[in-house]
């Protein structure tokens, strides 16, 4: 359980499993903690065990867990060569991994996972913990899959999917500013064109350069949604690109090397809570790089 120390405390809530991806996880939540403050809770969740004894009777009492021991003492170790010990916090418990993060992200600012998804709908919807935890958490969620590299035309910008239709549009904005602002990053604000695209563009609003002819309604769409959160965010350079195709996949591409893509997530219908929208679930299944999906 979580010590009640850490009760409305800022800090980010990331899990371990022992895979490359949830390494990669860590590492990504471990320099969000040294950059912004606040404080790190790791979790590792193991199966529950049955033990049968000779004569039948089931085992009571807890399973000794030596490999997830091992486990967080790797983690701890990781965390600790960014973090003071006072700023770290393990949680341990038995039983399902994404029901322990879910719990956790309710007082988190921030909640952390490694990557799985591999995109068969089939397991995704019923055994995958990044989708479950994606769908159900109380705070934005990182998936991570690997750290980016440095290659592409937006390499190193806090990438934010920009619809201006939804609210969840809005706060994952908000959210991207907030991101770009403490870790000293550029943001790219971006719009996926269906119709009407002439060809991938971008404006930098300090420098005033376009590449390509903007449809207006694209560029109005832009400039108003960047316009209500900008103000608050004066240091953070901003570029404003319109991408063509299928939402997703123009998002993909422009996102391909950012330092993180984030995506505002709506659901649909009465299974909001429990099921991604489908752009939000494609970009984080084939995206390579960290994807926060933040719902309104």
């Amino acid at each position: 359980m979580m010590s009640e120390k850490l009760a409305g405390i800022d800090h980010t809530v990331v899990g371990v499993d022992g895979r490359g991806a949830g390494w990669q996880a860590l590492v990504w939540a471990v320099d969000d903690v040294a950059r912004t403050g606040g404080r790190l809770t790791i979790c590792h969740v193991h199966p529950v065990q049955v033990i049968t004894r000779p004569a039948g009777r089931l085992a009571t009492g807890p399973v000794p867990d030596e490999a997830g021991r091992a486990l967080l003492d790797r983690a701890m170790s990781i965390a600790g060569s960014r973090l003071c010990p006072s700023r770290i916090e393990t949680v341990t418990a038995e039983g399902d991994i994404a029901d322990e993060l879910v719990r956790l992200s309710k007082a988190a600012r921030i909640t952390v996972v490694g990557n799985t998804l591999t995109g068969h709908l089939g397991a995704e919807l019923f055994g995958s913990t990044t989708l479950r935890v994606l769908a159900q958490a109380h705070s934005p969620v990182v998936a991570v899959r690997r750290l980016p590299d440095r290659h592409g035309p937006f390499a190193g910008h806090v990438v934010v999917c920009v619809d201006g239709r939804h609210p969840a549009s809005v706060t994952a904005l908000r959210y991207g500013f907030a991101h770009a602002a403490a870790h000293d990053l550029p943001l790219a604000a971006v719009h996926a064109a269906t119709d009407g695209w002439p060809g991938d563009f971008w404006m930098d609003d300090r420098l005033l350069e376009v590449n390509f002819a903007a449809p207006p309604a694209a560029l109005n769409l832009l400039a108003r949604a960047v316009e209500q959160v900008a103000p608050d965010y004066p240091d953070v350079p901003v570029k404003r690109a319109v991408v063509g195709g299928r939402t997703a996949a123009a998002l993909r591409r422009a996102g391909q090397s950012a330092a993180l893509l984030v995506v505002g997530d709506r659901g649909r219908g009465m299974v909001s809570r429990l099921l991604l929208g489908s752009v939000s679930r494609d970009v984080v299944t084939h995206a390579g790089i960290p994807v926060a999906v933040v719902r309104a």
